[in-house]
Parts: C-alpha cells; sequence; structure tokens
C-alpha cells in the first residue's frame, strides 16, 4: 500500500464502545471466524476541489493483517474521485468515500481502516468525519 497508507486513528472514547477486547494497538481484532459485513465511510467537511495529478489514486482502504503475517494486505479499495481520475491532470472533487461489503474473516485478524493520499496533502481536507460498522452475519 505504500508509504502514503494513513490509517485512521480510534479515539479513547471510541475504543471504550467498541471494547478494549475487539481493538489493540489501532486495530481491530476479529473475534470469531465467518462473514462480516463491514461500512466504512469518510466525509471531508463540505468537501474539497484539488487539482490532483494523473499519477495520483487517494482512495479508501481496508488493509488485513494475520496472527502469522506481519504485513499487512489490501482487503478494500476503492478511489475517492468518483471511481475515476481522468487520464490529465485536473480538478477533482473529494467530498466522501464509501466502502460496504461483506467479507470472509477468520479470528484474531486485524483490520486497519484508513486512507491512501496519492501523495497529496491531507492536511488541506479540513475537517474529516469517519464511520465505521462491522457486523457478523454468519
Amino acid at each position: 500500500m505504500g508509504s502514503d497508507f494513513k490509517v485512521l486513528q480510534f479515539n479513547a472514547q471510541l475504543v471504550k464502545d467498541i471494547g478494549q477486547e475487539f481493538v489493540k494497538d489501532n486495530q481491530y481484532i476479529v473475534p470469531e471466524t465467518g462473514l462480516y459485513a463491514i461500512n466504512y465511510s469518510l466525509r471531508f467537511g463540505d468537501g474539497l476541489t484539488k487539482d490532483i495529478p494523473a499519477s495520483a489514486k487517494p482512495g479508501l482502504v481496508i488493509s488485513k493483517t494475520s496472527d502469522a503475517g506481519k504485513t499487512p494486505v489490501l482487503l478494500d479499495y476503492i478511489y475517492l474521485a468518483s471511481g475515476t481520475i481522468p487520464v490529465i491532470a485536473t480538478k477533482v472533487s473529494l467530498t466522501e468515500g464509501r466502502i460496504n461489503h461483506i467479507y470472509n474473516l477468520k479470528v484474531g485478524e486485524n483490520l486497519n481502516f484508513g486512507i491512501v493520499t496519492g501523495n497529496m496533502d491531507i492536511s488541506v481536507l479540513g475537517d474529516v468525519s469517519a464511520e465505521i460498522s462491522i457486523y457478523k452475519i454468519r
């Protein structure tokens, strides 16, 4: 995922709400093997219109690390700029990104939620809010 992967930091209240047994080192720990519905959305205040180089691929990311492996692997990824960025550098509006999907997860796997910046300066995004929900469905 590269060095431009920035992990979403859970605040103390969220960790308390989720339960410390499910969060360690800012990662969600899968409690049981099964199918999970995960909804992850990120919103940038009132949005942002920015010059984005064609090589940039800013997006939302969910990564997964197993107990055996230390290297996170990509679980899911979605571009923030309406799914695609034109081939030439252009102004692109970034307002919100959302991942809603069902995943087969194993007990002990760790999930990180974050953003790939596409080498953009994310400090210009202003207020950022995130919503994450994880439900075991089977």
